[in-house]
């Protein structure tokens, strides 16, 4: 399960980052926006990294949300099934009833006591009843996962896009300190070739890996 906590931290990092990008304006806007790009730019990465690790969390806390409801529903529904179940063993016993029926009645009753209020509600309803609640059940089970493998889609999408928007504002980044300091063959610029090079292919392999699950995802359902 996800982590108490963790969301503050992270909102309380987003707060300082923004700070830290209105310090900057502040201080260099007299040098020209050029200059506060170049400066605000790693604000701009860390802010992009925090928002995806808070959907990351929110995912976490919808998948632990889901979890314990569609357990409380099964739970149910193994319930309902074995309220079936009783019921109609019992009718059986009751149209094969013979001598020894008393001993089974006074077992029966026993293991009624035993049993919560719930159980003992469910075994005294009629059995199209306890079928039809059965099916319900399995109506909102059914519905419940298709709105939560939704939900799930669309916050996968919005961390791939913040995820992709990090890889290009890194390769801007490194193309916008080549514009205004020219590319020179230095060691600096070797090592700005090598996290541009990183950052591009980076960027290709997350492509690459969401398209092949999309395709093992559109094979699997046909």
């Amino acid at each position: 399960p996800p982590r108490p906590g963790v969301v503050h931290l992270l909102l309380l990092v987003l707060v300082g980052n923004i700070l830290a990008a209105a310090s900057c304006v502040a201080l260099f806007h007299a040098a020209g926006w050029g200059m506060v790009l170049l400066l605000t730019c790693d604000c701009a990465l860390l802010a992009a990294d925090v928002l995806s690790h808070i959907l990351k969390h929110f995912t976490c806390v919808l998948e632990d949300m889901h979890s314990q409801t569609i357990q409380s529903l099964e739970a149910r529904q193994i319930r309902l099934h074995n309220a079936i179940n009783n019921n109609n063993n019992n009718n059986n016993n009751s149209n094969t009833m013979d001598g020894g029926g008393d001993g089974d009645d006074v077992a029966s009753n026993v293991q009624q006591q035993g049993g919560n209020e719930e159980d003992d509600a469910l075994e005294g309803m009629p059995i199209n009843d306890l079928s039809e609640e059965s099916r319900r059940l399995d109506r909102r089970m059914e519905g419940l996962e298709l709105e939560h493998a939704r939900r799930l889609g669309i916050m996968d999408g919005v961390i791939f896009g913040l995820e992709l928007l990090c890889h290009a504002l890194t390769v801007a980044h490194f193309c916008h300190i080549w514009a205004l300091h020219g590319v020179q063959f230095t060691l600096i610029d070797g090592v700005l070739a090598l996290h541009l090079h990183s950052a591009i292919s980076s960027a290709c392999k997350k492509i690459a890996q969401r398209r092949n699950i999309h395709s093992i995802a559109r094979d699997l359902h046909g």
